[in-house]
This record gives C-alpha cells, structure tokens and sequence, in this order.
C-alpha cells in the first residue's frame, strides 16, 4: 500500500511545481501589461493638461483694461439692472460721446423725444476741450394706480487724468405710461364708456370760451361746437392734466388742454394725481342725518328775487336756481349776485316751453340762447338743467346734453299761491333727500320760505345745494329726482 500513496503525493507535488513555474513565465508579461497602462494613462493625463493650459487664457499675456473700457462696463451693467438697453452711440466732438439707454419693454417713441432733448441740453453745458461721455437713459418707477413714470435723465461722465468721474446728473420732465398696457394711456382708457366723455362736453365748452379772445362774438359758434368723440387723440397726458386732439371746427382750434380736477367725476381715478383726488374729496353725506335741496324755477324776477336772496343770506342756505334765459338776460346783476353768494345757477330753457313738442333746431335754439344769458351774467356756463314742466324725453335729452334735475317733492305754490299752504305741503309731503320744487317768481312763496326753512331744521333736515345732495358723477341724459332716486330719459 505504501508504494500507491507515494505516487499519488508526487503526483499532487508535480503539479503544483508545474503551475509555480508557469506563473513565473507570466509575471514579466504581466509586469509589462501594468507598466503599458499606467504610461499610457500618465500621457494621457499629461496631454490634458497641456491642452488645458494651452487653451486657457494668459492673465499675464492679456492687456490690462483701460479706465474708458471699465467706465463703459460699469454703465452696461448699470442700464441693465434699470431695464435698459443700449439704444444708441455717436460722436458729437472729438472728445465727447454720446449714449443713449431706453427699456425694451414699452414703446419708447415720445421717451426718446424726450431724452434727445435732454442730451442736447446737457451738450450745451459742458466744456468741449474735456473728454466726456453723456450718458441719456430712463428711470422707471410705479407711481399710483396704473401709470408708471419714466424720467428722462443725462449723467455726464468726464475724464481728468486716468480717472472717469460723474461730473452732473440732468433729469428731465417725467414721461407717463399705462402700467398695463406700458403705453402712454389713451382717451378709451381715461373715459370708461361714452356717457362719461360726453359729459365732459360741457367743460371743453367752458375752456374754450375762458380761451378765446372775445367771448361774446365766439360764444354761438362754441355753444354749437361739434361733439369730442372716443376716437380723437390723447396728445399729451399728466396726473395733472391733458390735452387732446379736436374735431374740425370753425374756431380752427385742434387741440385743448383741461386740468383733471375740473372732470375728476368722470376719470378713471387709477390715472390721476391722489393729491387732488384728495384734495378734491367731498365728504360723504352722512347715512344718519337728513339732508334735502331747495329749488327755484322761473326767475329771477326784479321784485321777489332779491327779497328771496336776502332771506336766504339771513338764513345761511344755499339754495339751486333754474332759471329762464329770458329773464336772466333782463336781470344779469341779479344772476351775478347768486353766483356770488353761493348759489347754484342752472338752466330752465330760454323762454318755457314744452320741449317734447318742438323740433331738434327750436330745442336747441331754447338751450344755447339760454346758456348764453346765463354766460354773460356769470361767466359760467349753467351744468344742470330742468325742463319746463318736466317735460322731456330721449330726442331733447340728447340735444340738452348735461344732467336733468327734477325733483321729488312739489310745493304746488304755483297752484295755491298762498302762504300757509305752501308751508303745510311741503311740510306734509317731504322726505328725506329729496328735491323741492318751489317758484322765485311769487311772492307768497317768498314769504313762505322763512318758515320752511324754520319746519325742515326743526325736524333735523340739513339743507344743502343739488349738487351736494346729488352724486358727483351726474351723467348727461339721465334724469335725477333726488339722492338716490336717478333714471336714463326714454
């Protein structure tokens, strides 16, 4: 048994020599294999590197920038952050240049106007012999409401040495936008609907009388001037004011400027300066209180229109006049001395007819002689009318173009034509802000009015003018019988 084992353990010793010997044929190969890759990966490396550097910008080969190369940077990134882009570069002299910035975000038409003229102003300024950079640009802010405000301005680069320095800041007259829109509003977007330019009719009439030489030979050719519509232009606008574009006329007049406050009702107020929206704020009728208007119709007469004036002053109320133009003509000294003392003075036709049975040309004819009289008297056009009897529909409302007072509350002194019934019916039947109706031209009911005016405050009426008691936004056509009773006339 001995000799088998024996061969079989030289046998397992054989083999294991045998792969111990042919390992060792493999290493130098091996050896060779590592020593190959880790070469090339080396070159590789070292390839990359070399590429890199050579590829890689020098700081140390690269010239130093010069001060005209970093101001000229420094304003980029300046314009940038306002919004602004690069919009225009000239030479205006050897040795100054001017920039000009504008935003891309909203039509820049009129800005550029502005901002050319302010560097032209800004070249005038400075010395020729220094080189200057004139840098023109807009700055943008959100004001109020929808507008957003662009202010022109220059700033004025100079060089002493090596050294740019900004020398002067120039700003110009601000130029407005429609934050929406981010174009300079239009008439569309002031006026909300046409009811309300229409009601502006009325004031373009009054700035055009108050701009005319010789009013008392202008005023038949104003009174019939032709209706400013949604489609004229809106040639320049500020919070403050605008002027727009009008339509052929025989004044030969294209244009007018009206301030906003004397059509502030009627505005879109997100487009208005706040400080005469706050300015102007009427305070509001208070909801607990009693409030009610005395009216006048027919006058004035030379007899009992000035007593009624005294016993007024006497009372301290302010009361609204509607008068006939006939008579205001005959009485101008009288129609002045309402006006002066407080009161309002509006229109009752020329001559009292019923309106719903003339002609366009005979209502009109009544309306304007009307508005003339009381012009001369006043040097204001009348802004409210009642129509005789109160007769009015859709055709005469349209030509008499303002708003229609009427009233609530009937004294039917024109009817009793006595004293103590005047004062009983009106007593019984009025109400709270509402309208009386009452006739300066009788004087039973001048002699009531004392006494009226007594009953109304001992039941705790405050009284006040129409205007007062009525909204602000009184539109044309429409129909007003007291505080919150209002119809569009049919």
């Amino acid at each position: 048994m001995e000799p088998t084992n024996h061969r079989r353990a030289t046998r397992k010793q054989r083999r294991k020599l045998d792969e111990k010997g042919s390992l060792r044929k493999k290493l130098p190969a091996l050896f060779l294999l590592a020593t190959t890759v880790c070469a090339a990966c080396m070159g590789y490396y070292l390839s990359q590197i070399k590429k890199q550097t050579t590829n890689a910008p020098s700081k140390q080969a690269q010239p130093a920038q010069t001060p005209e190369q970093l101001l000229m940077e420094k304003i980029a990134a300046e314009q940038k952050q306002l919004g602004n882009v690069e919009n225009s570069r000239k030479k205006l002299t050897s040795h100054i240049q001017q920039l000009m910035y504008l935003p891309e975000v909203f039509d820049s038409s009129d800005s550029q106007q502005a901002l050319s003229a302010l560097l032209s102003e800004a070249a005038e300024q400075i010395d020729n012999s220094v080189d200057t950079k004139l840098v023109g640009y807009l700055t943008t802010s959100s004001s109020f409401g929808k507008i957003l405000v662009a202010t022109p301005t220059v700033t004025t680069y100079q060089r002493k040495g090596d050294i740019w320095t900004s020398s002067s800041v120039l700003s110009g007259t601000a130029v407005y936008k429609n934050r929406l829109t981010l174009n300079t509003p239009t008439l569309s977007e002031l006026f909300q609907n046409p009811d309300d330019l229409s009601a502006v009719q009325l004031v373009i009439k009054q700035k055009l009388l108050e701009t005319v030489s010789d009013s008392s030979e202008m005023i038949d050719q104003i009174l019939s001037f032709p209706q400013v519509s949604i489609e004229q232009q809106l040639i320049a606008y500020s919070p403050q004011e605008i002027t727009i574009s009008l339509p052929e006329n025989s004044l030969d007049v294209s244009e007018l400027t009206i301030p906003l406050v004397e059509i502030l009702p009627f505005v879109d107020s997100d487009f208005v300066d706040p400080n005469i929206i706050h300015a102007q704020a009427i305070k509001p009728l208070e909801p607990n209180k009693k409030y009610i208007a005395l009216t006048f119709d027919d006058g004035p007469n030379p007899i009992t229109t000035p007593r009624l004036l005294d016993i007024l002053k006497e009372k301290q109320v302010v009361a609204s006049f509607f008068l006939l133009g006939q008579n205001a003509a005959k009485q101008p000294d009288l129609v002045h001395r309402m006006s002066l003392e407080g009161h309002e003075v509006a229109s009752h036709s020329y001559s009292h007819p019923k309106l719903t049975g003339l002609t366009p040309d005979a209502i009109r004819a009544e309306i304007y002689a009307a508005d003339e009289a009381i012009y001369e008297a006043t040097g204001k056009l009348p802004r409210s009318f009642r129509p005789p009897y109160g007769a009015v529909n859709k055709q005469a409302a349209e030509i008499i173009n303002r708003p229609i007072v009427q009233w609530s509350v009937d004294s039917e002194d024109w009817k009793s034509k006595n004293q103590d019934k005047i004062v009983k019916r009106i007593k019984e039947t009025s109400f709270d802000r509402s309208i009386i109706l009452m006739h300066d031209i009788y004087e039973e009911t001048v002699d009531a009015v004392p006494e009226v005016i007594d009953e109304l405050r001992a039941e705790g009426y405050e009284i006040i003018p129409v205007s007062r008691l009525l909204p602000p936004k009184r539109l044309p056509v429409h129909m007003y019988f007291g505080n919150k009773d209002e119809a569009v006339t049919q």
